[in-house]
């Protein structure tokens, strides 16, 4: 091979290098120009991302804060119903007080007191049951205050024991109704006093008057007196009721009373009747189930987890058959049941039913902007959701001080709140709440 041949040769062969050459450093190029752009796409995807979440959690602050201004003015709106409530009633009885005092001056100045007295009894006694039958948020308690004038008259004129104990029943069961227990109690002393001198063990007049004053002691916080008055109307009406279903209420009050004074095997044995006379019945229905409820957050305080599940098992079906998956009584045996079912470790099945109970009670205050629930409250509590658990135990305390004032019930109330607060760290709030529990006083004796 000549020179010139090698030299083209070496030409052709530095040629091919050079284009293999340029071939990598395109190649190359490309593929650093789209790792480049790749980068970008993902860099750009991740502020995307990033943008997204940042306008997730600024609606969810937003949520958060409306939320909260929800719960802050449904509050509000509860005491101050309440606030207008009790300023309507202390009105009322302001103009009754006035008007009566009237009335009983010129009665006195024309020597007609007596008259006027007895005028006044079956006046407040009328006016309070017609109060009742319309549901009015005013109490007459001056009214029936003026009314044990006339008995007071009564006993001075010295009518037989039988009229004055019944118009002490008739007065005692108004105060009662209204909430008035603590007037009801010393007429209602008086009234099974004489009852007992003149009526036979067996008279339902007698039985009816140791119920309600049963029912007095226990909604003024008076267990230790209430649980003996209980027991004697159990046994009453187990040797007179012709049903065994009229044996339910008066082992219902018996059994409260027991709880509450801390005899629970008692209590449990009270419960077991109870839902023995529902199974034998098959007649209680919605409440008989309502019941069930009840006894399975019985059976979970006592820690018979097992026969409480079964117990709210049979409640939940009940309830979705008759009263459908979205209905508030279906709703709290399924709060109940979810609650023992994640005490027992139940897994799949107890996260299952949480989030079917935390979805329903989401529904369930939107379609109803005041929902109130104090089992999913004390629920919410055992969970540590406790921001939630107060809007449930609050708005439950400020619904039951709209239309009750008996110290039981807002105990118990009371009670959540604090139990809450203690678990939540906030003491300050618990001692709040501790204090304005109100604790029964024993009553003096009454005499004639």
């Amino acid at each position: 091979m000549n020179p010139r041949q090698r030299l083209q040769n070496r030409e052709r062969k530095i040629s091919r290098w050079a284009a293999g050459i340029l071939l990598v450093l395109v190649t190359a190029g490309a593929i650093a120009g789209s790792m480049a752009r790749r980068e970008l796409l993902m860099r750009g995807r991740r502020i995307d991302a990033l943008q997204v979440n940042l306008a997730a959690a600024r609606w969810n602050a937003a949520q958060q804060q409306r939320r909260g201004d929800r719960i802050a003015e449904e509050f509000t709106a509860y005491r101050d119903a309440a606030t207008a409530g009790a300023e309507a009633s202390r009105r009322q009885i302001d103009e009754l007080t006035s008007a009566l005092e009237a009335a009983e001056s010129q009665a006195k100045a024309r020597g007609q007191v007596a008259a006027l007295h007895e005028a006044m009894f079956e006046g407040a006694v009328h006016y309070a049951s017609v109060c009742m039958r319309k549901e009015e948020p005013i109490v007459p308690r001056e009214m029936l205050k003026a009314a044990g004038k006339a008995l007071q008259a009564r006993r001075a004129r010295q009518s037989d024991a039988e009229s004055l104990a019944a118009a002490e029943y008739s007065l005692a069961r108004r105060f009662i109704l209204l909430g008035e227990d603590a007037e009801a109690e010393p007429l209602l002393r008086r009234c099974l006093t004489r009852q007992r001198e003149a009526l036979q063990p067996t008279d339902r007049r007698l039985i009816e008057t140791i119920t309600q004053l049963g029912y007095s002691l226990a909604y003024q916080g008076k267990w230790e007196e209430a649980a003996p008055l209980q027991r004697e109307v159990v046994a009453l009406t187990r040797s007179t009721a012709k049903r065994e279903g009229s044996l339910r209420t008066p082992l219902q009050s018996l059994r409260d009373s027991l709880i509450a004074l801390d005899r629970l095997d008692e209590a449990e044995s009270s419960w077991r009747e109870i839902a023995a006379i529902d199974e034998r019945s098959r007649s209680g229905g919605d409440m008989a189930a309502m019941r069930l409820v009840s006894f399975g957050g019985f059976l979970q305080g006592c820690g018979k987890l097992a026969e409480a599940e079964a117990v709210l098992r049979r409640a939940v079906a009940y309830f979705v058959q008759e009263k459908g998956e979205d209905h508030e009584w279906t709703f709290r045996a399924r709060c109940r049941l979810a609650w023992v079912l994640a005490l027992e470790g139940e897994g799949e099945e107890a996260r299952a039913l949480h989030d079917l109970v935390v979805d329903t009670a989401r529904f369930m205050r939107e379609i109803k902007q005041s929902f109130i629930n104090a089992d999913y409250g004390e629920y919410l509590t055992w969970l540590g959701a406790y921001e939630e658990s107060e809007y449930y135990l609050l708005a439950d305390l400020a619904e039951h001080v709209r239309w009750t004032r008996r110290p039981a019930l807002l105990n118990e109330c009371r009670q959540r709140l604090v139990a809450l607060y203690e678990a939540w760290g906030k003491e300050a709030e618990a001692e709040r709440y501790r204090k304005e529990i109100v604790r029964a006083i024993p009553m003096e004796p009454v005499g004639d």
